[in-house]
Formats: C-alpha cells, structure tokens, sequence
C-alpha cells in the first residue's frame, strides 16, 4: 500500500479512462446500472451499450461518492491494487512457489504492471481473478473457478481471455501427459481437466445472464476482442497507445527482473533437485504454452503485458523450484579465485538492481511527469460551455481521449466520440 501511493499521483487522474470509470460510478451510486450511453449517440454506443466493467463500478461507487471524483478513483485504484497484490502473493502461496512474498513484490516493482493496477481502471480486480482462476485450473478446484469466472463476466468485457487461458492450460496439461507421463493421445486427452473448462463457461454464463447489459454483452465482446483486439484496423481507426505492437526493446524491459532470474536458471537446471521435478513439470509444461500466447499476443497489443507479466512471474517462479541455489552460487563464485568468488555474483546484483531501478524510474515518470488530466484540466473550458449550453446540446472536440474529462464534467450534453477504438465506429 506505501509503495502504491508513492506510485500515485495524487493531484490528478493519470489516464482518461479513470475520468469515465470515476463518472460511471457516480452514475451507478445515483440512479443504479447505466443501460445506455447517450452521451456517445454518434458512435457504436449510441446504439449497442453495454457496462462491460460493472461489478468494478459497484465497488469504486462509494468511493467517489463520499470522496469526490479525483479522490474517490485514486483511493479505489489504491485499495483494489494492494488487495489484487496480496491475492497473488496468495496464488503463490497455494502453488508453493517459494518464497512466495518475493514473487508479488517483484511485480511490484515491474513496469508497466505496476503502473496499471493504479490507472484507476479494473486491471488490478481483472489480473486478480484472472489468476486465482489459472490456481484453481492447476488445484482443481471447480467452484473457485466458477466464481471467478462468474464475477470475471461482471468485472470486464474482455471476460473471454479467463476460459481461453484455461483451454490452453488445458491443452498444456494433455500434451504433458503425452510426453512426460507416455500416456495415449486419447487417455492424455481425457485425463486432463476438462471439468476446470466447463466450470469457467457456467460461470461465465451466470454472470451474462443477471448483467444489466445481458443483451449487448455478446456484440460488444465480438467488436472489442475479435476486430478491435485481434483484427486490430490501424489504418483505419486512431489507436491509444496500448493498442500498439511491443516493440523488441520494450518486451524485454516487461520481463524485467525475470529475464535475469531466468537466464541464471538455465545453467542452474544443471543443479536441479530431482525431487521436484516430476513435481513441478505439470505446471510448467502447462504454463508454457499459455506463456507462448500471450508473448505472440503481446508482441500485436501492449495492453496484454498485464497478463503477461503475473503468468510470467508464476512460470518464473515454477523453474525456480527445480533449481538448487546454493550449488549453483558455489559454481559461480568460482571458490578458488578470490575475484570471482565475489564478481559474478556481485554483476548480478547490480544488474538486477539497475533492471528493477529503471523498471520503476519509467513507471514513476510515466504516471507523474505528462500534465494532462489534472483536477482542472479544461475547467474553464467546461464552465463556459456549461453556462451556454442547453440539456441535450453536442459539445465538439477534435481528441478522443477528451471525451471522459468532458463527460466527466457535465453528464447533461453530448460528445463526439471517444473511449476504446472500437467506440469510433
């Protein structure tokens, strides 16, 4: 929680969508469930709305009614971010992964999944769901799965990415059945947990079913997730920056302090304890396929780094397992030579801690150091607007992402377009 704060700019919301969440709520907290949009008349929303981050709305609701806007959202995304922190240190502690309070805290520390858990977004409620469900899948442990799946389904619309997850773990689990355990295709294929699919469907089912935007849920998922989130129409839609491709260089900077770990366990499996072995490789083989997706979906989208990153953190952790650290130091230290008893690992801890130092220094400059979006951010603007305009009045403006701060302003006039890509249409 004090890291969080530190990280949180406090004198303003640190993107546009928080103004919209932050609004939502409000509404939400005054009339109950929003089930039209309005305000976007000219766009796709106009017409086919759906609330797709309902349950976040209902949880931040009393925060901006008691505190305000600005206040409400940032205590909200504080709270929500420490508690989807302290769940996954509890993935890891069900998993026994050890040490099991080190994993978290190094996402902790990870751009840019610490600078999302406090945009003032349902990152931090979905990423956590996301991952107790990917627990369970791996404890078998169906009616954990249905819940998170049923409120996943009422959390966010891109509830989808839960029981695609599983389906690759799954198919993962099939394959290591095949070639570790030499079992038929047809005996890998039914001993694999297929019930931890089911339960996630029911689940999401449920959740569709007693949402308020039930009707549209379907068509919103198939524009957001399929030709928005797949298809991706760049030339023809002006993109947010998360909907852009990784870069090579970024992709290595959201590995973070797990690509040294896992550089130093390649030559650590030469010391791998045995023991662990057979018991670990169902986890690992498993998560490898699901690590391959979201790599390959990363590499297309940015914002899948979220996801990418905790599942990153727990296969991480699994190879960890297998390896014999103090061997492995010994071998490194090269006990004979004093200079290398101390210099190998000595780079190590110093590039580790240059890694997580720049990891963090780019998560803090990039949530404190752009102006936008400050508690008076088109104040003047909006009053004037407001003494003239009349209820049901269009406001122009030429940026997408001035939609949430003027809607944020005033809820009696109409816009032009904004929010996620797909709402240009």
């Amino acid at each position: 929680m004090a890291w969080f704060s530190i990280l949180m700019p406090w004198d303003k919301l640190p993107d546009p969508d928080a103004f919209y969440h932050a609004t939502m709520a409000k509404l939400t907290w005054k009339s109950g469930p929003v089930t039209s949009f309005p305000w976007l008349d000219l766009t796709s929303l106009g017409s086919h709305f759906a609330d797709q981050h309902f349950l976040f709305h209902v949880i931040q609701s009393p925060f901006v009614a008691l505190l305000g806007l600005t206040q409400g959202s940032s205590v909200s995304s504080l709270l929500l971010a420490t508690l989807s922190l302290l769940g996954l240190a509890f993935v890891f502690y069900r998993l026994r992964l050890k040490p099991f309070w080190l994993w978290p805290i190094l996402l902790a520390l990870s751009n840019p999944f610490s600078t999302r858990m406090v945009l003032g977004k349902a990152s931090p409620l979905a990423v956590l769901l996301w991952m107790i469900g990917l627990a369970a899948v791996i404890n078998s442990s169906p009616w954990i799965i249905f819940t998170v799946s049923f409120l996943f389904a009422l959390t966010h619309g891109g509830w989808i990415i839960l029981p695609g997850s599983i389906l690759i773990l799954i198919v993962g689990q099939a394959l290591h059945h095949k070639a570790i355990d030499n079992q038929s295709w047809f005996a890998s294929i039914k001993s694999a947990n297929w019930t931890a699919l089911l339960s996630s469907l029911l689940g999401i089912a449920s959740g569709i079913l007693i949402h308020p935007g039930r009707s549209e849920l379907l068509s919103l998922l198939w524009v957001q997730v399929i030709k928005i989130g797949v298809l991706t129409p760049q030339n023809i839609l002006p993109m947010g920056i998360e909907w852009e491709a990784a870069s090579p260089g970024a992709f290595i900077a959201m590995t973070s302090v797990f690509g040294i770990i896992l550089l130093l366990i390649v030559p650590g499996l030469i010391f791998a304890r045995n023991s662990q072995i057979r018991d670990r490789m169902k986890l690992i083989v498993s998560l490898s396929f699901l690590i391959a997706v979201l790599v390959a979906l990363t590499f297309k989208s940015s914002r899948f780094a979220e996801y990418l990153q905790p599942a990153l953190a727990v296969w991480t952790a699994a190879l960890a397992q297998l390896v014999d650290w103090k061997k492995l130091f010994a071998w490194l230290q090269m006990e004979e030579s004093r200079l290398f008893k101390y210099l190998v690992p000595g780079v190590i801890a110093i590039a580790t801690l240059l890694v997580l130092a720049n990891s963090v220094a780019q998560g803090y400059s990039s949530l404190h150091s752009k102006p936008e979006f400050k508690d008076d951010q088109y104040l003047a603007a909006t009053q004037a607007i407001s003494n003239q305009a009349k209820k049901g009045d269009r406001v122009f403006h030429s940026q997408w992402d001035e939609f949430p701060v003027l809607f944020s302003r005033n809820q009696d006039l109409k816009y032009v377009a904004g929010l996620d890509p797909n709402f240009f249409y």
